[in-house]
C-alpha cells in the first residue's frame, strides 16, 4: 500500500508533492472548463493549488485521503480568488445560447461547443431538458419543477447538479478523445 502525499509531507519528504502531478492535465481542464480560465493560468493556478496542499497539511498537521478531491477543491478556491481578481466571467448563466451567440460572449472555443452539444445530446433526457431549461431558457428552478413534475424545489436542483456533473464528465472524456 502506498503511503499518502500528505503523511509523507508530514514525514518531511517534500518530493511526495511530484506524485500530485499525475492529476495536472485533469485539473486544467477541469478549472478550464468551470471557471472560464484560459490553459495558462490554470496551470499557474495548479501551482498555487500545490503550494496550498502543502502549507495545509504542515500547517493542519492532518493526513488527507482524497488527495485529487482536496487538491481539486483547493483549486476551485484559487480560481474563484483569479477571478476576482481579474474579472473573469465564470458564471455559466451568463452564457448566450448557442445560436446566434456574439462571438467574445462565452469563453468555449467552438471545438468545445460542438463537443458540448454532442455530450448533452448523449446525456438524454430529463437531464437534458433540465440543463436547456436553466441554462439555455433561463428558467427559474420553481418554473423548471413544476413544468417537469419534480415534488419540491430542492428536487429539481439536486437533479439539475447531477446532470451537471454528468454532463461535466462527458464532457472530459470526449476532450481528452480530442486532445
Amino acid at each position: 500500500m502506498m503511503i499518502s502525499v500528505s503523511k509523507e509531507l508530514l514525514n518531511g519528504n517534500e518530493d511526495a508533492l511530484e506524485r500530485l502531478y499525475k492529476f495536472r492535465n485533469d485539473f486544467i481542464k477541469f478549472i478550464n472548463f468551470n471557471k472560464g480560465i484560459s490553459n495558462d493560468d490554470a496551470k499557474d493556478i495548479f501551482q498555487e493549488s500545490i503550494l496550498v496542499f502543502y502549507k495545509k497539511v504542515l500547517t493542519t498537521r492532518v493526513e488527507i485521503l482524497n488527495e485529487k478531491t482536496y487538491l481539486f477543491e483547493i483549486g476551485k478556491n484559487v480560481a474563484s480568488n483569479f477571478s476576482r481578481k481579474n474579472k473573469v466571467n465564470t458564471n455559466i448563466d451568463d452564457l448566450k445560447p448557442l445560436a446566434g451567440a456574439e462571438e467574445d460572449s462565452y469563453r468555449f472555443t467552438d471545438e468545445q461547443i460542438n463537443v458540448l452539444a454532442k455530450c448533452l445530446e448523449l446525456l438524454g433526457n430529463p437531464c437534458k431538458k433540465l440543463i436547456q431549461s436553466y441554462y439555455y431558457f433561463k428558467m427559474s428552478m420553481k418554473e423548471i419543477a413544476e413544468e417537469m413534475n419534480y415534488s419540491s424545489v430542492d428536487s429539481a436542483k439536486t437533479s439539475k447538479l447531477k446532470c451537471k456533473k454528468r454532463l461535466d464528465e462527458l464532457f472530459f472524456k470526449h476532450q481528452n478523445q480530442i486532445n
